[in-house]
């Protein structure tokens, strides 16, 4: 009797384990699946993070390349010129041994628009005087109070201005280069290409001093108005008409040609690095290639730098346009030697 007892108490006791252990089993499985959900609500399903799926961009306020080792001072509103919109902010390393490189900054306007101090425009202008550099950045005369040539006049104006006061900026007045995106590298490789002072109301200023830059990073700018140009958008034609006073090119051809940096481009040319989104609908990749074309074959340095995007670096992570900008300041450091 009593080894039957002891049988049954020990079944019972087997049992009682086995269902502690299916409990802690169970619970433990709980716990998994929670804990599971928890990471999935924090990273997101696993099968995104296995896919390759970029992770989404940290948003920054000043997505260039790091700045420079260079305390930068900004001065702000030189007057360049007579006319009240001839005004630039001037950013230069402070404590910089020696005469420094200079930098034409251009921003973008469509003709019609914006200023110095939109967008990315004065960041750029101080990331680059943290690296050396004495830059100039530059409002001009937009349509439609002004129309062609107003606003080259006045780059070229601001070059020669720059270096007529090189020494009161410790500037080297033979190393001065031009950069600006969309309309402003169109202006900029205009200062790369022309070796004279353009016909202008101003072109009387500082005679003495060129108005050519010995080298050009062109952010998508356009340089081919004349039909059949390719790559020739509906932006393009409406804002050209803007400039150039509602002129067409049937009505005034000389005038568009006259408005194409790419028919100025020879072998004195400037050299280039150029920077293109391939799905750029308001300046379409064709016409930075002519621009490329034009150039290699004048024997002029250029380089290409190709983007999946569109105008304005648009579609780019804030890693993707730190790394194009980087390219650019390798290659203003290459030419300059700030």
């Amino acid at each position: 009797m009593r080894m039957r007892t002891w049988i049954l108490d020990h079944r019972r006791a087997v049992v009682a384990l086995c269902v502690a252990l299916v409990v802690l089993v169970l619970l433990n499985l709980a716990l998994y699946a929670r804990t599971a959900l928890d990471a999935r609500a924090w990273f997101g399903p696993f099968q995104s993070l296995v896919s390759g799926s970029p992770p989404r961009p940290t948003p920054q306020t000043n997505p260039l390349f790091p700045m420079g080792s260079y305390q930068v001072s900004v001065t702000r509103n030189v007057a360049y010129g007579p006319l009240h919109e001839e005004v630039l902010d001037l950013c230069q390393p402070t404590d910089a041994d020696g005469p420094r490189p200079g930098l034409i900054l251009i921003h973008s306007s469509g003709f019609t628009g914006s200023d110095k101090s939109d967008g990315d425009t004065q960041p750029t202008c101080t990331n680059f005087a943290s690296q050396g550099f004495v830059v100039a950045n530059v409002n001009y005369r937009l349509a439609p109070a002004n129309i062609w040539p107003a606003p080259l006049v006045d780059v070229q104006l601001a070059v020669r201005w720059l270096r007529d006061h090189a020494s009161a900026y410790d500037l080297d007045p033979q190393r001065v280069c031009a950069t600006g995106p969309s309309f402003g590298g169109y202006l900029a490789v205009f200062l790369g290409v022309l070796q004279q002072v353009h016909p202008g109301d101003e072109a009387y200023l500082y005679p003495g001093e060129s108005p050519a830059v010995s080298c050009v990073s062109d952010f998508f700018g356009p340089v081919d108005y004349m039909p059949p140009a390719s790559g020739v958008t509906g932006d393009l034609i409406s804002t050209s008409q803007g400039i150039l006073g509602g002129a067409t090119p049937q009505s005034d051809p000389d005038l568009y040609r006259d408005a194409s940096p790419i028919y100025d481009v020879t072998p004195q040319s400037a050299p280039m690095i150029i920077v293109q989104g391939s799905e750029d609908g308001t300046v379409a990749p064709e016409q930075s290639q002519e621009l490329f074309q034009a150039l290699q074959a004048n024997h002029v340095f250029v380089e290409y730098l190709s983007y999946v995007g569109d105008h304005e670096l648009s579609g780019l992570n804030a890693a993707q346009i730190n790394a194009l900008w980087t390219q650019v300041l390798d290659f203003h450091i290459a030419y300059q030697h700030p």
